[in-house]
C-alpha cells in the first residue's frame, strides 16, 4: 500500500546519505549498520502510526438544532415502513423486468417498462432517506431502516398478469402515501387515540 510504502523509501534513503560512505570507506561494522537501519525503520513505523491515527473517524453526536427536530412518533415510524414499502415495489419491479428480458420470454417493451417502474420506486425510497435525514430523524438507530426487501414474485404466465399485478401493487403503495400524509397531519396519541397530538408536520410532500 502506498501509505506504508513512503516510509521504507525514506529509510533506505537515509541509510544510503547519512551512513552510506561511512561503510563503503570501512568506518562502520556490519553489526552498527545493522543499528542504524534498524533505528531509522523505527522512526518510519512511529510515522506511519501518526498518519493512521488521523484516519480512525469516530462519529459524533450529529449537531441538529432542535427547532428543526420536531416530527412526532407515528409520523416518523410511517415514513420509515414506506421507505421498505417503496424498496419492495422497486424489487417487484425489477423481478418483472429481469423475467421478461429472459430468452425464453423476450419482451423487451415490458422489460422496459418494468425496469423505468423499479427506478422510479427506488426514487422514491430516497427521496424519504433524504427527507428524514433533513429533519435530523436518522441520526441514530438506523440498523432496521432497510429490512432486505424481496420481490413479491418471481414469474408471470403472461404481460397481462403482470399488470395486473403492477396496478394492485401501485394501489397499495398510493394508499400507504395516503395514510402517511393522515398519520403526519394529525397524529394519534399512542396511549390514547382519541387525543391528538396537534401537529401539523405541512413540509410532507410527494
Amino acid at each position: 500500500m502506498q501509505s506504508f510504502g513512503r516510509p521504507l523509501c525514506l529509510s533506505q534513503c537515509l541509510v544510503r546519505r547519512r551512513w552510506g560512505r561511512f561503510v563503503g570507506a570501512g568506518n562502520m561494522s556490519p553489526f552498527h549498520v545493522f543499528l542504524a537501519v534498524v533505528a531509522v525503520l523505527a522512526l518510519a513505523s512511529s510515522g506511519v502510526s501518526a498518519n493512521q491515527e488521523k484516519f480512525n473517524c469516530r462519529a459524533r453526536k450529529a449537531d441538529i438544532p432542535q427547532e428543526w427536530v420536531t416530527m412526532v412518533d407515528p409520523c416518523t415510524k410511517k415514513m420509515k415502513d414506506q421507505i421498505n414499502v417503496e424498496l419492495t415495489a422497486s424489487m417487484t419491479y425489477l423481478a418483472m423486468a429481469a423475467h421478461f428480458s429472459r430468452d425464453n420470454v423476450n419482451r423487451p417493451g415490458f422489460a422496459e417498462h418494468f425496469f423505468k417502474s423499479a427506478s422510479e420506486e427506488r426514487e422514491h425510497a430516497i427521496k424519504l432517506i433524504e427527507y428524514l435525514l433533513m429533519r435530523g430523524q436518522l441520526t441514530q438507530g438506523i440498523d432496521d431502516l432497510i429490512k432486505n426487501p424481496v420481490p413479491k414474485k418471481d414469474s408471470w404466465e403472461d404481460g397481462v398478469s403482470a399488470l395486473k399485478d403492477a396496478l394492485r401493487l401501485e394501489a397499495s403503495v398510493t394508499n400507504n402515501i395516503r395514510d402517511i400524509v393522515e398519520v403526519c397531519e394529525e397524529p394519534k396519541d399512542p396511549s390514547d387515540a382519541s387525543k391528538s397530538l396537534g401537529f401539523n408536520d405541512y413540509h410532507v410532500s410527494f
